[in-house]
């Protein structure tokens, strides 16, 4: 998922985040990434076009990605209510089933955070959310008694 935006009241640099499963956060400035700061690993120097800088800072990766910038917050993702946090959690019950428990809810657990940030409608995402919970359930119990046999 990327999600790009300008300095609020400035026409450049582009700054696009990206947000990856596998990869984690990127940060780009006009296409090129950028670093994270050795002080603080959610901050960014971001190079501006007259040869200054500014720090970039990214909160909230679960509840829903926002930046601040200048003092300034920017609200990259829909913020996720309480009910939708513990639903998209619900899979992570399964750590309780080891390794391939913890594997297959972590999935679950990415897939219903992407659903829950994309569907426009409660229900929509209710529904998307319970049937990912319940695929992920189905699917240990598969290969835990395919393993135990």
């Amino acid at each position: 998922m990327a999600h790009t935006f300008f300095i609020p009241g400035t026409a450049a640099p582009e700054i696009t985040v990206r947000q990856s499963f596998f990869t984690g956060l990127k940060v780009l400035v006009d296409g090129r990434p950028v670093k994270r700061t050795a002080r603080n690993p959610q901050t960014y120097r971001i190079p501006l076009p007259d040869g200054s800088t500014t720090d970039l800072q990214l909160f909230e990766l679960y509840r829903g990605l926002r930046a601040r910038v200048n003092g300034v917050d920017i609200q990259l993702e829909r913020r996720l209510a309480g009910w939708e946090i513990a639903l998209v959690s619900a899979p992570l019950l399964l750590l309780a089933g080891g390794v391939i428990g913890g594997l297959i809810g972590g999935i679950a657990w990415f897939l219903n955070l992407e659903v829950a940030r994309s569907l426009p409608s409660a229900q929509l995402r209710i529904g998307a959310i319970i049937g990912v919970t319940f695929l992920a359930i189905v699917t240990y119990l598969a290969v835990r008694t395919l393993l135990l046999r």
